[in-house]
């Protein structure tokens, strides 16, 4: 009795996004922090900070999170940033999408351009764009002469996706800038790639 009390007020307060957070290392691994997570015979520790989340319609967030990771016993680090899509129900888990920091400034650009596609600038009246990482996280833009939308896909599966307003294309580019603020502030690099005051 007494221990199943105790289970259940620890699941009263696990934060629920915990559960969401296991992450499924394909049997290739594609990226440098999935390879680094498929180490063998080692103790990994993931330290990581969540940059901020966009809610989305039915009750799902997009999460954005700098990441690193560390092995115990050599001490080497792998970083970069993880894009989290948590459905309605979170009990149920999330996609979860690594990117190499790397990665990151192909990413910003990439989303820099799709931000400057509309109407004026393709042929047919309907347009889409997108870009997929290595690690499989997709951001498209997709709209009509009167509409516009941001889809966002993570993970290898992709079973959960969500469509934004156009607007949040911004909201999301400043979000994993602001990842790759983090990062570089960690490890003492100022915005033009040069070491920065420690």
């Amino acid at each position: 009795m007494l221990r199943t009390a105790v289970l259940c007020v620890l699941a009263l307060i696990m934060p629920v996004e915990s559960l969401a957070q296991t992450i499924v290392i394909p049997a290739t691994p594609r990226t440098k922090m999935e390879a680094f997570e498929a180490q063998p015979d080692a103790v990994i520790v993931r330290s990581f900070v969540e940059i901020g989340r966009i809610s989305y319609y039915g009750g799902g967030t997009l999460v954005v999170q700098a990441r690193e990771l560390n092995n115990a016993l050599t001490g080497k680090k792998e970083s970069g940033i993880a894009v989290i899509i948590n459905g309605a129900d979170q009990f149920m888990g999330g996609e979860i999408a690594l990117i190499d920091e790397d990665e990151i400034p192909s990413l910003l650009k990439a989303i820099d351009q799709m931000g400057g596609i509309h109407r004026s600038t393709t042929t047919f009246e309907e347009f889409r764009a997108s870009y997929r990482t290595t690690g499989d996280f997709v951001v498209g833009v997709s709209g009509s002469v009167t509409n516009g939308w941001v889809s966002v896909s993570s993970g290898e599966s992709r079973r959960t996706a969500t469509v934004f307003d156009i607007g949040n294309l911004t909201v999301i580019r400043d979000l994993i800038s602001g990842a790759q603020d983090k990062l570089d502030s960690i490890k003492g690099v100022d915005k033009r790639g040069e070491p920065g005051p420690r």
